[in-house]
C-alpha cells in the first residue's frame, strides 16, 4: 500500500499496448452495467416472536419493479421514481410534488435528500431534492457511463463518446465547475464521489495497458483551494494489482475506497493534508455494503484462498478509521443490505433485521414473499417495503 503524494495529475507514460487478460477486460466492462434485482408478487407483513410490523394506508402499485425506483431520506420522507415520473412522498403517503421526466433506460442513485437519475449509456441526467427539480442536463455528443450525487446535489458524472472520456462535476444549480479529458491511451474513469460539503471530488481510475493499477486522484473542486495545483489535483492514491470500483465519502470528509482484494480510508482536515489512513485485506468476496453516515457495513460472501476468512454471511461494522465496531451474523449469506442515516437494514431472504451501525437487533421482520427494497423510514418502527409489484409503507407493533 502506498500514498503518492506527490502526484499533481494522474501518471503520463509513453507507448500503451493493450495486453490486459480477458479476465480483467471482462470486469472493467462490468462495471459499466447496471442490474436489476428480481422480487417476487405480492408480499404481507410477517411476524415473528419478537416483532410485528403492519400495513398503513400508504400502497403503491406498478407493472413492474423493472424501472422503478424507491430512495428514502433520513427524514422519513421518499422518493418515487420512474422513467417518465419523479414523487416525493410523507412517511403517510402525501404526494407533496410529482414531476415528469424523459429517460429510457433509468438508473436512480440518491445521497442524504437527493436523488440523481439518469439513462444507463443515455445522455440525460436530473437531479432531484427534497423541494424538486434542481437541474437537469443533456449531454450532446456524451453517454453517461456512471454518475453520484452528494448531499448538497452536486453530481459527477462519467462520459464516453467514441474512444474518448471525461469526467464532469455540475454544482447545485447544473453549473458545470469541473471537467477532465483522459487523453492516454489504457487508463479509463471506473467512478466518482464528492464529498460531502463539496469540496473534494474522487475519480477512480483503471490502467490496463502494462500493467493492472488503478489510481484514485483528487481534485479541489473550490477556485481558492484549486488554483494553488496543477489541474486543481491535489494528490493521487495508487493501488498495484487492484480495481476499485467504489469510492464513497463519509460525514466527516473520509473517503472510502473498496476495491477487488481490500478496503481502505483516509480523512482530509485542512487544505490537502490527511490523517488517519487505514487499509484492510479482504478475507472473503464482498456480497454486499453500504455506506452511512459514520462508517461502513460490509456482508462478506466466500472466503478468499491464503487468506484469513470471516464465516460467510458475516456482516462487519468499519467507523472512519477502519476500526470494526460491531458484527452481526444471521446464519446464512446477506442477500440485501441497505441504509439510512445510521439505521441498516440486513436480509437474509425474506427475513430482514433492522439493526444500528454497530449491529444492535432493533426488529425482526418476515415477509412472506420476496423484497427488493426495504428502507427505514422517519424512525425505526416505519419501513417502505419494496417488491416486485408494490410497495407499502409498514409500522411496527407488539403481538
Amino acid at each position: 500500500m502506498r500514498n503518492d503524494r506527490e502526484a499533481e495529475k494522474p501518471k503520463k507514460r509513453a507507448n500503451w499496448p493493450i495486453r490486459i487478460a480477458a479476465v480483467f477486460l471482462a470486469a472493467t466492462i462490468a462495471f459499466y452495467v447496471y442490474t436489476d434485482i428480481d422480487a417476487g408478487a405480492l408480499f404481507g407483513a410477517g411476524n415473528d416472536a419478537e416483532t410485528f410490523f403492519s400495513p398503513t394506508d400508504v400502497f403503491i402499485q406498478y407493472e413492474n419493479a423493472r424501472d422503478v425506483f424507491f430512495f428514502a431520506t433520513e427524514n422519513g420522507d421518499f422518493f418515487h421514481a420512474t422513467g417518465t415520473s419523479v414523487r416525493f412522498l410523507s412517511p403517510s403517503g402525501q404526494v407533496r410534488w410529482e414531476t415528469s421526466v424523459d429517460v429510457l433506460n433509468p438508473f436512480v442513485t440518491g445521497n442524504g435528500s437527493y436523488i440523481a437519475i439518469g439513462e444507463v449509456n443515455g445522455r440525460m441526467l436530473y437531479v432531484f431534492g427534497r423541494n424538486g427539480l434542481l437541474y437537469n442536463r443533456h449531454f450532446e455528443t456524451q453517454n453517461i457511463l456512471n454518475f453520484s450525487v452528494n448531499r448538497q446535489g452536486y453530481a459527477s458524472a462519467v462520459l464516453k463518446s467514441g474512444q474518448s472520456y471525461e469526467t464532469v462535476v455540475l454544482d447545485s444549480s447544473g453549473t458545470e465547475i469541473w471537467r477532465w479529458m483522459y487523453h492516454i491511451p489504457g487508463i479509463y474513469p471506473i467512478t466518482t464521489a464528492i464529498s460531502h460539503d463539496s469540496r473534494i471530488l474522487a475519480n477512480s481510475t483503471l490502467e490496463v495497458s502494462e500493467r493492472l493499477e488503478s489510481q484514485v486522484f483528487y481534485a479541489f473542486l473550490n477556485r481558492t483551494e484549486a488554483a494553488a495545483h496543477t489541474d486543481t489535483i491535489f494528490m493521487s492514491t495508487i493501488r498495484p494489482g487492484q480495481i476499485i470500483p467504489e469510492v464513497h465519502f463519509l460525514d466527516n470528509r473520509t473517503v472510502i475506497l473498496i476495491s477487488d482484494s481490500e478496503i481502505s480510508g483516509m480523512t482530509f482536515t485542512g487544505g490537502s493534508d490527511i490523517r488517519g489512513e487505514w487499509s484492510e485485506t479482504l478475507g472473503n468476496r464482498i456480497d454486499s455494503f453500504t455506506v452511512f453516515d459514520r462508517g461502513i457495513a460490509i456482508a462478506f460472501g466466500e472466503g478468499l484462498i491464503n487468506q484469513d476468512n470471516e464465516p460467510a454471511g458475516t456482516v462487519n461494522f468499519y467507523n472512519s478509521d477502519g476500526e470494526i465496531t460491531g458484527t452481526f451474523f444471521g446464519g446464512d449469506r446477506v442477500t440485501y443490505l441497505s441504509s439510512n442515516g445510521n439505521n441498516i437494514v440486513i436480509g437474509i431472504g425474506r427475513t430482514f433485521f433492522g439493526v444500528t451501525d454497530r449491529g444492535r437487533v432493533l426488529w425482526q421482520f418476515n415477509a412472506t414473499s420476496d423484497l427488493s427494497d426495504v428502507f427505514i423510514l422517519n424512525n425505526t418502527n416505519t419501513i417502505l417495503a419494496v417488491s416486485q409489484t408494490e410497495a407499502s409503507v409498514l409500522r411496527r407493533g407488539r403481538n
